[in-house]
């Protein structure tokens, strides 16, 4: 989906626009029937930060994606982990800088319910939730 917004005065994006239920109820549907809520995010474009996204679907029933942003080309490793601590998988790679993602299969994974992922560079860690189903 793509909006496209015409600026006429000076504001926070954030400020000027919601998501509610007052017209259709704010329900993303997948091609199997299952839903899911729909949420707003506003992400400022640092270039010079590291940033981990939430993954796409959440929660996760057969793939997902994460996104993650570079402020130079680099090595990193993307680590998943079980509650318990114990890693699941992880993933490595030279990637570009700015914007990139991977796609991964929940079968990958080998565990249900909340898992921990962290992007891991030389000098950063940044980590963050999600649920398989």
């Amino acid at each position: 989906m793509t909006i496209l917004i015409e600026v006429l005065k000076a504001a926070q994006l954030s400020d000027l626009i919601t998501l509610n239920s007052r017209v259709t109820p704010t329900i993303a549907y997948y091609e199997k029937g299952s839903k899911s809520g729909v949420a707003l995010e506003f992400v400022g474009m640092n270039e010079d930060e590291i940033k981990l996204y939430q993954n796409e679907p959440n929660p996760a029933n057969t793939e997902t994606t994460i996104r993650f942003q570079l402020p130079e080309a680099m090595s990193a490793k993307i680590n998943f982990y079980d509650v318990t601590g114990k890693l699941l998988k992880e993933i490595s790679g030279d990637y570009k800088k700015g914007s990139n993602s991977i796609n991964l299969s929940v079968s990958e994974l080998s565990a249900k319910g909340l898992i921990y992922y962290e992007l891991k560079t030389e000098n950063e860690k940044v980590g963050r939730k999600m649920i398989i189903h």
